[in-house]
């Protein structure tokens, strides 16, 4: 029995070893371009919208169909600015002027925005931000910026940031200036560090809006179900409104009836009294929105918009591994039942700083071998699915290991008489 249960071992390694067909994929895509070294391939909207939303299906193959490892890199999606410690070191009133310098921790790090606590009321003032390493010596840095708070039609605008170039100085002057009356001294003030998104941005087609009334939409086609959609610019020819609106997302046309992805305001207010330069709020925010079509609902009682256009952006991704110049490469993904690849490099090469974009996806077409393995959680009596077929596979494997045994142990009896 010894002989039997060794090749019984063996099948059954075999068998659980086994890996998915390539024909379990329904998408298999060339990938174009040549490099050497650490390479980046950038995922369009159509392989984020047809892979699985955790990206576990997709799969990295050379010209021989074995798989070559790769580091997922995502963007971060926006988020809350970082506090970097600091302090209020001087705040100086001088008529419709306020100076202020902020002091940094020593060691505290990069900055890259300021923010003040103002109180609620109206005012508009021009910003001048300067650095120092010593407190001394301040060097201006390039643009300025706006702080306001006011209400126009149905919106209260307030701003209370100011953005400037990523800096580690350890001192940052703040000069507010160009209103009118006198702007109380901020409460608090503290520097922040914030990181931008790396977004991609496609034009959308407008396909249908309706008339005017108390409540007026326009609707957008991505045209791919399950699209990934995290944030939609508008286009919008007014030169002066102000509208609540709302985001809804659906994989079918004009059926909207989900709850909102995003609520917010559109605004552009034209240069006048109140402001130096337009006020322009048309993005709207959805994080981690997933449909073909989008629909804009915004207050219309003040009138209808005429909407233009609008784009939709979406967090880039792409796959970064080490490239030959021999190889060639094909993506696979659109496996519902694949399991998670795993790669010891992964981690370093997702995190790699520079890594070459010397390719690219060629046309999406669906793999002519696609077969798909029925999903299933459970094994109904009489089902023949895949976890039957494994077992009656075992069981095949293993009675010809066993009727193999029991022939040599025949022979070695017939031998010795």
């Amino acid at each position: 029995m010894g002989a039997a249960a060794l090749l019984l071992a063996i099948a059954i390694s075999q068998v659980t070893r086994a890996q998915p067909e390539l024909s379990q994929w329904r998408y298999l895509r060339p990938i174009e371009g040549k490099a050497e070294g650490l390479a980046r391939l950038e995922l369009d909207l159509a392989s984020l919208a047809h892979a699985r939303p955790d990206f576990s299906d997709f799969r990295l193959l050379d010209q021989e169909g074995a798989e070559v490892p790769f580091g997922l890199h995502r963007a971060p999606p926006p988020g809350a600015p970082e506090d970097v410690p600091s302090r209020l070191n001087k705040a100086q009133a001088a008529g419709t002027e306020l100076l202020l310098v902020i002091e940094a921790v020593q060691g505290a790090g990069k900055h890259n925005r300021v923010e003040l606590e103002l109180p609620e009321e109206s005012f508009v003032r021009r910003a001048e931000v300067a650095t120092s390493g010593d407190g001394k010596d301040f060097h201006t840095v390039p643009g300025d910026g706006l702080l306001f708070d006011f209400r126009a039609g149905e919106a209260h605008l307030r701003q209370t940031e100011v953005e400037y170039p990523e800096t580690d100085a350890r001192y940052l002057r703040l000069r507010l200036f160009g209103g009118e009356g006198q702007l109380p001294l901020p409460a608090r003030a503290r520097l922040l560090r914030a990181t931008a998104a790396t977004m991609r941005e496609i034009s959308l087609e407008l396909t249908s809006r309706s008339p005017p009334g108390e409540w007026a939409h326009v609707d957008f086609d991505l045209g791919l179900e399950r699209a990934p959609c995290d944030a939609i610019r508008l286009a919008i020819a007014e030169a002066n409104f102000s509208r609540e609106a709302e985001v809804r997302v659906s994989d079918l046309p004009g059926q909207f009836e989900s709850p909102p992805v995003a609520k917010g305001t559109l605004t552009r207010l034209p240069v006048g009294t109140q402001l130096p330069h337009p006020a322009v709020r048309t993005e709207l925010e959805t994080p981690g929105a997933r449909g073909r079509y989008l629909r804009v609902s915004y207050s219309a009682r003040a009138g209808a918009l005429h909407v233009q256009g609008a784009a939709a952006r979406h967090l880039a991704a792409a796959l970064v591994f080490r490239a030959e110049p021999s190889r060639e490469y094909r993506l696979a993904y659109g496996n519902p039942s694949a399991e998670p690849p795993s790669y010891p490099e992964a981690p370093s090469l997702a995190a790699a700083p520079s890594a070459a974009t010397g390719f690219f996806l060629g046309a999406e077409t669906e793999n002519p071998a696609y077969s798909p393995a029925p999903l299933r959680t459970t094994v109904a009596a009489g089902d023949v699915g895949a976890p039957v077929v494994l077992i009656v596979a075992v069981v095949l494997v293993a009675s010809a290991a066993l009727l193999m045994a029991a022939a040599l142990a025949a022979a070695r009896r017939r031998k010795r008489r």
